[in-house]
């Protein structure tokens, strides 16, 4: 008998070697959408190295391979952060996911 573990899609779309997880998923008859963290989880200023905070989200789309029939998109949430000490702000690097979908994903990947 095999043993079956759990669907993840993380593993199905090798979220994982994009820098990304799966935290929610969207099904319609013929499109799948996926919404994504970055897992870098730095949050730190790049100034002064004090603990940022959340100011905003936004979501930028990928458009991944599709799965059978299934059309498929990554929504990606990047989150912008605000220094309490220095007052600077930035936001997550999403270039890990770019660069590794271009190289796995090919040409034909939106957004690049």
């Amino acid at each position: 008998m095999h043993n079956f573990t759990p669907p993840c899609l993380d593993t199905t779309l090798r979220l994982d070697e994009l820098g990304l997880t799966a935290i929610g998923q969207h099904h319609t008859s013929r499109h799948l959408t996926v919404l994504c963290l970055i897992t870098d989880g730095n949050a730190d200023c790049p100034e002064c190295q004090a603990p940022g905070r959340v100011r905003s989200t936004r979501i930028r789309r990928l458009v991944h391979p599709p799965i059978g029939l299934t059309a498929v998109t990554l929504a990606i949430r990047i989150r912008t952060y605000a220094c309490l000490s220095c007052d600077r702000r930035w936001s997550q690097s999403p270039s890990k996911a770019w660069w590794a979908a271009r190289s796995f994903l090919g040409p034909h990947v939106c957004g690049l």
